[in-house]
């Protein structure tokens, strides 16, 4: 289990553990928004860069190259986006 925001985290509930941070369908998620969305967009944008790089000295033409960072590189970025905002920076 894990406690939102303000939750009383010292209360027992039927002996189950609480944690700070959970996986729920592939999204690392923590007791705040902004923790949340900070984690995930820096994990984003971590597998992001490090793709680009192994693709970079790959030999495709330009409409390959497009075609490789709209299907794999910005799709979980964008599935993401539907639940947490990237952050400003």
């Amino acid at each position: 289990m894990m406690g939102l925001g303000t939750w009383d985290v010292t209360v027992d509930i039927l002996g189950i553990p609480y944690y700070n941070e959970l996986r729920i369908l592939g999204i690392q998620m923590t007791t705040t928004t902004n923790q949340t969305a900070n984690k995930i967009w820096v994990l984003i944008a971590g597998t992001i860069n490090v793709q680009a790089r192994d693709t970079y000295y790959k030999t495709l033409n330009l409409d390959q190259r497009i075609l490789y960072v709209e299907n794999y590189l910005l799709a979980k970025a964008w599935y993401v986006a539907q639940l947490s905002p990237p952050p400003p920076r």
